[in-house]
């Protein structure tokens, strides 16, 4: 059984599509996750490195130009003002100027090139599981007899999701979209192959999130403060600072797992959250008294 996928959509595969690259352009509209191709990033790579020596030739060519236009005082001026080097109609300037044009070519492509790998190469790469279910289409059901069947070996890494998250998942919602995704499904789709592939819409998943954080950030503050005021009644100053240290490690722990917050982030609350119990420690400590 393929694992379930998020983010549920009207549209439909029809049986009437034939096999092949219009069947797997259907299935790939059944839902914005499905939509992962290939960055091809060594390619660019290799584009990039041969744009850059071109570049680089050009300009080792134009620089040996100019060293021979600096012999006479005449030729001195083509270095001097470009207006000048434009007028003359020597085979010395002709070949400086076809040198200009070509470095101006070739520099063009070179930066759109260079800017539109940065992009490319930024997009995320798809979740597993979505990797996973189209694997299982592209060699089971699209029939695809070329290379084009095998454009999901790559590494993921190489692999660009279109429709994906633009921000980091928390390991909270990643398990929650594990676990209870097949519960939370809205429809499915059959495979040739009878294998079931299940939609579910991820505000749902994100309402869970909410209500178990809000949960659990309830459970910090009112547990703590219910344990340190009942659960420690007679007990030393060193006990309840334990018992202070254990909830702000949890806590921390949590926020970890919960979250997307960087360490600054987890620290700056940590800390937050132990000033709020040593403060509540130290009220409770002087009215016993």
């Amino acid at each position: 059984m393929i694992e379930k996928i998020s983010d549920t959509t009207t549209t439909t595969m029809s049986p009437t599509v034939p096999t092949g690259y219009p069947s797997l352009a259907s299935f790939l509209t059944t839902s914005p996750e499905l939509a992962v191709f290939r960055k091809f990033t060594q390619l660019k790579m290799r584009n990039l490195l041969y744009l850059q020596t071109e570049l680089q030739d050009l300009e080792e060519r134009l620089q040996a130009c100019e060293m021979v236009a600096n012999d006479t005082r005449e030729r001195q001026l083509a270095n001097q003002s470009y207006i000048d080097l434009k007028r003359r109609d020597t085979d010395e300037d002709d070949e400086r100027m076809e040198l200009v044009g070509k470095i101006r070519s070739v520099m063009k492509e070179y930066d759109e090139t260079l800017l539109l790998t940065s992009q490319v190469l930024s997009l995320p790469s798809p979740r597993h599981n979505i990797t996973t279910i189209l694997q299982s289409y592209v060699t089971q059901s699209s029939k695809l007899i070329d290379c084009g069947e095998r454009y999901l070996t790559a590494a993921p890494t190489d692999l660009a999701a279109l429709a994906g998250e633009s921000t980091k998942t928390d390991r909270m919602t990643e398990l929650i979209r594990t676990t209870c995704g097949h519960y939370l499904r809205e429809k499915e789709t059959s495979l040739e192959t009878g294998e079931q592939i299940g939609y579910y819409a991820s505000h749902r998943v994100d309402l869970i999130v909410s209500f178990l954080r809000v949960l659990l950030a309830t459970a910090f503050l009112g547990g703590a403060i219910a344990l340190l005021t009942f659960g420690t009644d007679g007990e030393g100053m060193r006990v309840k600072l334990g018992i202070v240290v254990a909830l702000v490690i949890a806590f921390g722990l949590c926020l970890t797992f919960t979250t997307v917050a960087s360490r600054g982030e987890v620290y700056g609350a940590s800390a937050a959250y132990a000033a709020v119990l040593v403060v509540f420690i130290g009220g409770t400590s002087g009215i016993s008294k």
